[in-house]
């Protein structure tokens, strides 16, 4: 990810001092989360101070804290790149003490991390929100972010009932005017609408072609934090449907518990894509703008049960759309064994 970790600006007159994380919080921080979560927490390295200093010093995370006037962490905030894609700023799920919210903390939190992602030179900046805590949602929904993907049962934990579902909130920090886009007939009008609260300019669309000439280029691995399988279709050649079908069935017997899998919809073989991994159980969950093109999120949720009408995002009109749209396909799914087209 780009060096973000000597960028994050001190702040003066607040009782509660934002700054860079340092080895010595990660008692505090984990405290925190038990505070707020109990034993729930999706991402255990954060209940563990010693994974939590490892993930630090390997570079995979730079994080924040909010730490009151007797060195009490009130908030922790983390920013990264995005699985597969440097260019893009994955911010994780604030975490305020329930005994100090409504004073701003978090706002001002998502602010620290939103100007160590601007000055880190990401491209994009999306936001992780746990559907069951709603006040990141806010927090990035004042911040002017926008609903762009919902991820259900993305999280290992129970706390909703079921696995924890996120919504992405999204933000493009470099203006986007793409040029030619394939867009899967199926998803054309909700990827538009997206693009549209985005503020993304699509200035021609086009029909796609059926892959020849080239192999596939395609990679996955297990995420053993969360349990989800990810697969990037970088380049869809004339394999695409065989090596899509070998990385389901490697991450499955792998244990992966729900599949994840992005396309680059510059590439004109993306919507044959879409209709195999359709044909197999994935639905459309959303998307995020990247450096060169749309980045298309699909999800394959059949192994778990997930209920989206138990998934609260926040009253948001978008976010109530993108997951009513998504509960059409989990339910056609269910009952033909293969997602809707053009629902």
């Amino acid at each position: 990810m780009p060096a973000c970790t000597q960028i994050f600006p001190p702040l003066s007159g607040d009782i509660e001092k934002i700054r860079l994380m340092q080895p010595e919080d990660t008692p505090g921080v984990a405290e925190l989360m038990r505070e707020v979560y109990g034993a729930t927490y999706p991402g255990k390295f954060v209940n563990d101070p010693a994974l939590l200093k490892m993930k630090i010093a390997d570079g995979d995370i730079t994080p924040a804290v909010a730490a009151g006037p007797a060195g009490k962490i009130v908030g922790y905030g983390a920013l990264a790149a995005y699985y597969g894609y440097p260019d893009i700023g994955l911010m994780g799920s604030l975490e305020i003490s329930p005994a100090c919210r409504g004073r701003e903390i978090g706002r001002k939190l998502g602010r620290y991390l939103i100007a160590a992602g601007e000055s880190a030179g990401f491209q994009t900046l999306t936001a992780g929100t746990f559907t069951s805590h709603p006040f990141s949602q806010n927090v990035a929904e004042r911040e002017g972010f926008c609903p762009s993907a919902v991820l259900l049962g993305s999280q290992p934990q129970e706390t909703s009932g079921q696995r924890e579902s996120e919504v992405f909130y999204t933000r493009v920090l470099v203006p986007k005017d793409y040029g030619i886009q394939y867009l899967p007939a199926s998803h054309r009008l909700v990827i538009r609408e997206i693009c549209r609260d985005l503020g993304i300019l699509i200035y021609a669309e086009g029909t796609g072609l059926y892959p020849v000439g080239a192999p596939s280029v395609m990679e996955s691995a297990l995420n053993t934090d969360t349990g989800a399988g990810m697969i990037w279709m970088r380049k869809a050649g004339y394999d695409y449907h065989e090596v899509l079908g070998a990385a389901v069935r490697k991450l499955r017997a792998g244990g992966a518990k729900v599949l994840r899998l992005h396309l680059n919809l510059n590439d004109p073989g993306s919507p044959a894509v879409v209709r195999a991994a359709e044909e197999t159980g994935f639905i459309f969950a959303g998307i995020l703008p990247a450096k060169d093109g749309i980045v298309l999120l699909m999800q394959n949720v059949q192994d778990i049960a997930v209920d989206p009408d138990k998934i609260f995002p926040c009253d948001n009109p978008a976010a109530r759309r993108l997951l009513g749209y998504i509960g059409l396909q989990i339910e056609n799914t269910r009952e033909t064994g293969q997602s809707p087209r053009g629902v």
